[in-house]
Formats: C-alpha cells, structure tokens, sequence
C-alpha cells in the first residue's frame, strides 16, 4: 500500500510545495544561506557607496573675487570692443584687462566727463572735472576714479 505524502500528495516528493500553492511557478524558496549572502552582498555595496562618497570632495568653487575679477554690467559688453561706449555708474573702480580689455572703449561718468582707454600701460589721463583714468603698466588693468568737486576750481 502506498502513502500518501505530505504537502497534499501527488508526484511532487521530497515535501516540497507544489508550484500554484503559496508558490509561483519558476520560482524557488530562499534558503537561509542565500539569505546571508544578500545580506553580505548588500553590506558590501553598502560600504563601497559610503567609501565612494567619503572620498575628496570636490575643491568648493571660488568666490567671484577669487576666480575672476567681478566686471561690473555697463562694461560687459564694451569688453574687446573698441570704439564702445561706457557710463560708469560707480566710482572708483578697477577693471582687470585679463577679464576685459577696454582698449579703444571710450568711459565717461555723468557730468564729469571722459576718456578713451590709451593702448599702453603706465597712461593717466584727467580732466578739469575731476575724471581720471589709469591704465597700470604692467597689467594694463583700467581704473575709472572721479575726485574733487565738480567744475573747473
């Protein structure tokens, strides 16, 4: 006489769950040494990401005044344009010639007058309302400074 087994009978031996019954075909169950192995396996990637993002961080970017010296707007545009026009706004200011050459740009600043930026280094150039320009020798950088009162003294 033949008995039957347990996990509902049939050819499925060995105690194993038939698939269709708390089983998906295809599928098997995880032993609890696979289990551990993920579990190793996921620690692993764990570590390598953690590792990955605790290394040098990127140098944090440089201020304005650091990386470049900051143009003021009204000079953007005239930068390597001879013969443009500019109105400063705020007095005195330096512009470095690596991050803008100004030469041929004519500057003014309202009511005082202006000049064209001279090709050349170590060049002053004022006026009798107070407008000076200085081209620095050397770094060829344009400093627009206004001085004295307004009008011939």
């Amino acid at each position: 006489m033949r008995r039957r087994q347990k996990g509902g009978g049939g050819v499925s031996g060995g105690g194993q769950p038939r698939p269709g019954v708390n089983q998906e075909p295809g599928i098997r169950l995880s032993r609890p040494t696979d289990m551990k192995r993920m579990a190793v396996l996921d620690l692993v990637l764990a570590a390598a990401a953690v590792a990955g993002c605790a290394s040098a961080a990127p140098p944090a970017p440089l201020a304005p005044s650091a990386a470049r010296p900051a143009i003021p707007p009204e000079f953007r545009a005239a930068c390597g344009h001879p013969g443009a026009q500019v109105e400063v706004r705020k007095v005195p200011v330096t512009i470095s010639h690596a991050a803008c050459d100004l030469t041929g740009v004519a500057i003014s600043y309202r009511n005082r007058g202006g000049a064209t930026v001279p090709h050349g280094g170590g060049t002053g150039i004022g006026n009798s309302d107070g407008f000076e320009l200085t081209v620095h020798p050397g770094s060829l950088d344009v400093t627009i400074t206004v001085t004295g009162p307004h009008g011939n003294v």
